[in-house]
């Protein structure tokens, strides 16, 4: 695992940003280098945690894979996850979002008829 650390206003948050997404950590941008120390302690800190990284959206007897291109997420993190559906999909049964095969989130859709959505959801 990469992550990276961006000091200064003249530093690179896209390059900070595509090195810990390629090397699977996580990344911080900060203005001066007072928090050097604070920010290496919390990116060691969460290292240890799991990274997760298989994310799957299942309705109406398909399966969804969400994992494509997903920054890292690490255990407490917020995500968005997004997938597309044909529009006017109309959704019936049980929706369940895992994480990592583990079932984060399930609702009964009743048949509710979806034209745009998101559900914003904190991960274990």
């Amino acid at each position: 695992m990469l992550s990276t650390i961006g000091i200064g206003s003249g530093a690179s948050s896209e390059l900070v940003t595509r090195l810990a997404q390629a090397g699977g950590g996580m990344h911080d941008m900060l203005q001066n280098e007072h928090m050097i120390a604070a920010t290496v302690i919390k990116q060691l800190k969460i290292s240890k945690s799991h990274r997760l990284s298989q994310f799957s959206f299942q309705c109406n007897g398909g399966v969804f894979n969400l994992s494509k291109n997903n920054p890292s997420v690490f255990e407490g993190d917020w995500v968005n996850l997004y997938t597309m559906l044909p529009l006017n999909t109309v959704l019936s049964g049980q929706a369940v979002l895992s994480i990592d095969g583990r079932i984060a989130f399930a609702v009964d859709m009743g048949g509710i008829q979806f034209v745009r959505s998101h559900v914003h959801h904190k991960v274990f």
